[in-house]
């Protein structure tokens, strides 16, 4: 079972070096950074927090309420948004800039992961009700007591309902289209490709396997690999159940974003368990 966060203390706030941070099981910007920790051999240690937004920012070193995930302690300093955590990353543990290598680089991680692909991630796990079917509510069935028979439905209904009202909102801006346009999935799928085509085109044929040509995978590849595997994978050993699982099958399109894909998890495996923080006596 997850360690369930208490308020921290200071034996718990990256002190000396170490690396805290703060997760939801499955959140893609959490898998980002666990997976960029992970490539770079970074020591870390993982507390899972509640999903409650008022609870989770009791939890978290930053004490904020509704405070979103991840967040993060190096070596006491207290960071949250996970491209902020990446930098630090660079700044301070790997002390050269191989997250957010140049400005091409940056812009990228910024489009994959405040843009369409981010967009379509809340679209098809809390909007579009037969995704969100097989996705959310599956993850809160799956939580409930088996007891609870026929007001397992009426419960999460209930539990979802105000989420799915402001990710609506926040999935049309990301993904650039009206509010009504949600209505219309075939049409939020095109838009979809269309980003998935444009990642496929910054690959290269040769030896360099990582967006925009590069040797090493950079935040971006980390941000598309997570918002990827939230649409299509399982997130690692999250086993997070996933909305379109044959969204890069057409060899025509998306043969080279597969392969990369394929590559972003044979070399760095999202890993959120076997991580637990243990307090030092």
């Amino acid at each position: 079972m997850p360690l369930e966060a208490q308020a921290p203390s200071s034996s718990m706030v990256g002190v000396d070096g170490r690396v805290v941070v703060y997760v939801l099981r499955g959140s893609q910007y959490c898998a980002k950074v666990l997976a960029a920790l992970d490539f770079h051999n970074v020591t870390h240690t993982v507390v899972f927090v509640s999903a409650l937004p008022g609870k989770r920012g009791k939890q978290m070193p930053s004490r904020q309420t509704g405070a979103l995930v991840p967040e993060a302690t190096i070596s006491g300093e207290v960071i949250q948004d996970s491209d902020v955590i990446l930098r630090r990353v660079d700044e301070v543990l790997l002390q050269k800039p191989s997250l957010f290598p140049n400005q091409e680089s940056t812009d990228l991680n910024d489009r994959v992961s405040n843009g369409v692909l981010a967009g379509a991630v809340i679209y098809y796990n809390w909007v579009h009700w037969q995704t969100h079917e097989k996705t959310i509510r599956n993850v809160f069935d799956r939580a409930l007591p088996a007891a609870l028979c026929c007001l397992r439905g009426l419960i999460i209904t209930a539990a979802t309902k105000d989420a799915r009202v402001r990710y609506r909102v926040k999935a049309a801006k990301q993904l650039a289209v009206s509010n009504d346009a949600l209505d219309d999935e075939p049409a939020v799928r095109r838009v979809l490709d269309a980003e998935l085509w444009y990642l496929s085109s910054t690959l290269s044929d040769g030896d360099n396997k990582y967006l925009l040509g590069a040797s090493e995978p950079a935040a971006a590849d980390f941000a598309a690999y997570a918002m990827i595997e939230r649409l299509c994978g399982d997130v690692g050993d999250a086993k997070f159940p996933c909305a379109l699982p044959g969204l890069l099958d057409d060899d025509n399109q998306f043969a080279a974003l597969r392969a990369w894909h394929l590559q972003m998890r044979a070399k760095a495996p999202i890993k959120f368990n076997g991580k637990r923080l243990v307090e030092r006596k």
